[in-house]
């Protein structure tokens, strides 16, 4: 459960960020059991409760930190 310091390059983290703004290019900066706090390029906190994923969150953490190659 070490996820602290990646970076995410999802935009919208399946929306558990509960925000508008653009998750691309946010830290995770702190992590619990069922929750870690992002922040962000604009370098707000965001807090994202994994509560009900709880058996999901690494998988998760995992493809929004994957880098997706565009094909042309």
């Amino acid at each position: 459960m070490s996820n602290i310091g990646k970076t995410i390059f999802d935009h919208y983290c399946n929306g558990l960020g509960n925000t508008v703004e653009d998750l691309s290019g946010s830290t995770i900066e702190a992590e619990g059991k069922d929750w870690i706090i992002l922040r962000t390029i604009k370098k707000s906190p965001i807090f994202i409760d994994f509560h009900k994923y709880t058996n999901k969150k690494e998988e998760l953490i995992t493809a929004w930190c994957e880098r997706h190659q565009q094909l042309a």
